[in-house]
């Protein structure tokens, strides 16, 4: 069959039947510098130089060269192509002192090697392998299938990851990590070939013209067939014979994708307590997309960050306000399986647990990369509206545990003092203490110096934990600076902890407090909280968190 390759190769560029004599000039565009294998010094074409064979003295159509070797002075002929502006070919004739030009060039031997030409500093091209996949691969001494490799294309589009996996007793297999940089794509007949750079761990920059490899693919029903060269050379024909050759499939099936539970389609888009994460579903509910917002600086850029997506693949539980699934998790380059619990404890706030990542969707929710250690991170809708508060009156505020950091408490949590508004807390000596739902409804005023000072809250939405009622709150009425208090309600008073993740257990919780009732709110605050409607617009911004200021009244 080779011997139809190279029949072709000369039926596409044809023999001259007449040659323009006197000094030829290579075209301009492959002015530069080349790597060949086993050319050590490197090849630079300019003008009507090729380094490394000599100087052009006759052409036709540029496509058949004359050159004369300089040492030698011999005559060769060489049939090149241009295949990418980053790719030549050529194949050529032996060098010897004939003058007849059409019969050196007829004299160039089918058996003749194709040699190829590869641009030094290249400009990366997209890669023709779109997407995520996996991959079995061989080496010539069997097929190294389990476990599978994976495949990735950067978000940049130029690059892929190839992640090998070692298989037992496969020689050749190793684990591995490589990346390919491809320079140029092309298609030549019914064959698509692209050629990379290779880079791992073993590139020296010195030696980095080495690392150029070719690759013939052929797509199928499941993915691709593909086959790599052993050495910076084009020698490949078909996508199943190579140095390395490789089985590709598509990862998860596009056909059969799943889509989260229609509580959480509900809204499109939520956010992280500190607003500086968000979380989006695409319009078929199938995709969550996590995006950051940069930190603030002078050279931020104010575009949200995207992180990595989830992809549903399978639902593996679902009951009325809880579903755990396998998600295809793709970031940048790396790709994999990862297990997603999502559970709806309000309206408009979702906890969401995602394990680690595995390129195994049967292991992505195993409990032992995924349940055993991981923390619920607390999504909100991104409008969350003012709830009741879940505690009514004034109350005095105590520590239950001598060494609070409440102080640093008030800090994180952004907290303001502002003078106490009139007729919202009877006169009393109770210091501190706070006044919940007297204003309005979802407000509470906490006052650490015995009503000269109050700093203003609202609650927002609760859920039941396993610790008691974990309130939002938050200042401002557009803060994205938000916490939790965790409300136990016991026999004659209530206990409460500020919880600043709104997630119990994770660093960053105060310590204990404790609340005792001991009156109604005021004639006036009630008359103001009965209105309803009216005080939240006369308040816009008051907001409900009871006891981050006790330090300010107990120092």
């Amino acid at each position: 069959m080779r011997w139809l390759y190279f029949q072709c190769f000369f039926l596409l560029f044809g023999l001259p039947s007449e040659f323009v004599s006197g000094v030829c000039e290579l075209p301009g565009s492959w002015s530069g510098e080349w790597f060949e294998s086993g050319v050590r010094e490197g090849v630079n074409i300019s003008g009507h130089q090729l380094s490394h064979k000599g100087s052009c003295v006759h052409s036709r159509q540029q496509t058949q060269f004359i050159f004369k070797d300089r040492e030698e002075g011999c005559l060769r002929c060489l049939s090149m192509h241009e295949k990418h502006r980053n790719i030549l070919q050529y194949k050529e004739s032996k060098c010897v002192s004939m003058k007849n030009y059409k019969k050196l060039c007829h004299s160039i031997s089918v058996d003749e090697p194709l040699k190829t030409l590869f641009r030094v500093g290249s400009s990366p091209e997209q890669c023709p392998l779109r997407g995520h996949f996996t991959f079995s691969y061989s080496r010539g001494h069997g097929q190294c299938s389990y476990p599978l490799s994976s495949l990735s294309q950067c978000e940049n589009g130029s690059s892929l990851v190839f992640r090998y996996q070692a298989c037992p007793d496969i020689k050749g297999s190793e684990t591995r990590v490589e990346r390919a940089h491809c320079i140029a794509s092309w298609r030549e007949g019914s064959t698509d070939y692209f050629v990379a750079r290779l880079e791992n761990h073993k590139t020296i920059s010195s030696e980095r013209g080495t690392s150029f490899r070719c690759f013939v693919y052929k797509k199928n029903y499941a993915g691709f067939d593909l086959s790599m060269s052993g050495a910076p050379e084009c020698n490949l024909y078909t996508a199943t014979e190579g140095q390395t050759t490789f089985t590709i499939n598509n990862l998860g099936d596009s056909e059969n994708v799943c889509v989260y539970p229609a509580w959480l389609r509900k809204h499109r888009k939520y956010i992280s307590l500190q607003g500086n994460l968000q979380y989006h579903l695409n319009h078929r509910g199938s995709i969550l997309t996590l995006r950051r917002q940069p930190p603030p600086g002078p050279d931020s850029d104010s575009q949200l960050e995207e992180l990595n997506k989830l992809e549903c693949s399978e639902i593996v539980e679902q009951k009325e306000n809880l579903t755990r699934l396998v998600a295809l998790s793709t970031k940048d380059c790396e790709s994999g399986f990862q297990c997603v619990e999502v559970e709806g404890v309000s309206t408009n706030v979702v906890l969401l647990r995602v394990g680690r990542l595995t390129h195994s969707p049967g292991d992505a929710c195993n409990t032992n990369l995924f349940f055993n250690s991981i923390l619920p991170v607390v999504l909100t809708s991104v409008h969350l509206p003012f709830s009741a508060c879940p505690i009514t009156g004034q109350l005095e505020v105590r520590s239950v545990e001598s060494n609070q950091t409440i102080l640093d408490s008030i800090l994180s949590n952004q907290t303001e003092l502002q003078p106490a508004p009139p007729n919202l807390i009877q006169p009393t000596s109770k210091c501190p203490y706070l006044a919940s739902s007297c204003r309005a409804p979802h407000s509470l005023s906490f006052s650490p110096l015995c009503g000269k000072y109050s700093a203003e809250y609202a609650c927002h939405e609760s859920w039941e934990s396993s610790g008691g009622r974990l309130v939002i709150l938050s200042q401002h009425q557009q803060s994205a600076n938000r916490f939790c208090i965790l409300v136990r309600k016991e026999e004659e008073e209530t206990r409460l902890r500020v919880v600043r993740t709104c997630t119990p257990g994770r660093d960053g919780d105060t310590n204990l407090f404790t609340a005792s009732f001991y009156g109604d709110c005021s004639p006036t605050a009630l008359a103001t909280a009965n209105r309803g409607t009216t005080a939240v617009a006369e308040f816009p911004s008051l907001v409900v968190a009871a006891v981050v200021q006790l330090y300010l009244c107990i120092y």
